[in-house]
């Protein structure tokens, strides 16, 4: 089979989406901050050191913090790259790539959020998962390529 080489495009979370995210981090990043800002001095000048609850209240504001850090990067890198025959889906942290000839087929799978697309690999080397805030035109195109294994096994 051609594989059609479409050059390297790009495809970064939509808008809303990217903008929910950014916020949504912004919002977990600031109130964690605010909160440690005004609890920690408040700590310090308590007699007998740091209770159970206090503990507690740290954790859940750096896990508020870490949560928003995530999101923001979420919303910064996370893109579908096309470049010729390779695609590859970077997220907050992860990069997975595969080249068009290490492709079995797609599947796209309903969720309650909307419809993914996943790329089944060939020789058991796993999947790859393209979120549908990820979906453009020229993805349309390159998919068409790919056999798809949904109608297959029907």
């Amino acid at each position: 089979m051609q594989v059609i080489d479409m050059g390297r495009r790009e495809y970064p979370l939509q808008g809303f989406l990217k903008t929910v995210y950014f916020l949504g981090g912004l919002g977990f990043c600031g109130f964690g901050v605010f909160k440690l800002a005004q609890f920690l001095p408040r700590m310090k000048s308590e007699v007998g050191g740091m209770a159970g609850l206090d503990a507690m209240m740290i954790g859940i504001l750096l896990v508020s913090v870490a949560l928003g850090l995530y999101l923001i990067l979420s919303a910064l890198r996370t893109r579908l790259l096309i470049d010729g025959t390779r695609i590859a889906v970077r997220s907050a942290f992860l990069e997975r790539s595969a080249d068009f000839s290490e492709v079995q087929g797609f599947r796209a799978i309903s969720t309650r959020n909307g419809t993914v697309w996943r790329i089944e690999l060939k020789q058991g080397l796993g999947s790859i998962t393209i979120p549908g805030g990820l979906v453009g035109d020229e993805l349309r195109v390159w998919f068409q390529q790919l056999m798809d294994l949904d109608r297959q096994g029907r």
